[in-house]
């Protein structure tokens, strides 16, 4: 079942503490499952030392995660004020494609041209939503297919929104004294 795992769904599964099983391990895991008396059991093995998301865990098991210092479930460091928006998002591209840098990402090849899939894709989304603060609809690769279109409608949301705070500043019109 996961023998056609690529080296990116592997890092998607390590980013969430998942560690990949081997065949044998697998069905050892299933089998003791089976013994067991009880409702729910989950065959996987654990491994929160590599998490570099901590958001990435479900809600569920964040409570399994070290919290002793270099643990790895600390929290990535803040982004400087001077990185580019175009950064940010090839930055994240490149993490959730198990890239090692955003080097590694094109910002003018489509998104389902360099190994976006579904889950893939709400990641991303989820991700960006988090960095940035603008939600996205899930079907944003078709949408501005390319990391490039992207960030033109990132810019355009944050120009509306930055537009908007302002206005909503700005000091009301005095009442005109109608005697």
């Amino acid at each position: 079942m996961t023998a056609s795992l690529t080296s990116a769904d592997t890092a998607r599964m390590t980013r969430t503490g998942m560690a990949p099983l081997s065949a044998e391990r697998g069905l050892e895991l299933l089998d003791a499952a089976i013994r067991r008396n009880s409702p729910v059991a989950v065959a996987a093995r654990w491994e929160f030392d590599g998490v570099t998301a901590p958001e990435a865990i479900s809600p569920v098991l964040r409570d399994l995660l070290p919290t002793t210092p270099g643990s790895g479930a600390e929290p990535a460091p803040e982004t400087t004020s001077g990185e580019s928006l175009l950064d940010k998002v090839l930055h994240e591209v490149a993490v959730v494609l198990g890239h090692s840098s955003a080097g590694a990402v094109d910002p003018h090849e489509a998104f389902d041209q360099i190994g976006f899939d579904s889950l893939t894709v709400v990641e991303l989304r989820n991700r960006l939503a988090k960095e940035i603060g603008i939600k996205l609809p899930v079907t944003f690769i078709y949408d501005w297919p390319t990391p490039t279109e992207l960030v033109a409608h990132l810019r355009e949301q944050m120009d509306d929104r930055t537009a908007g705070s302002a206005a909503d500043a700005m000091p009301a019109e005095p009442a005109e004294d109608a005697s």
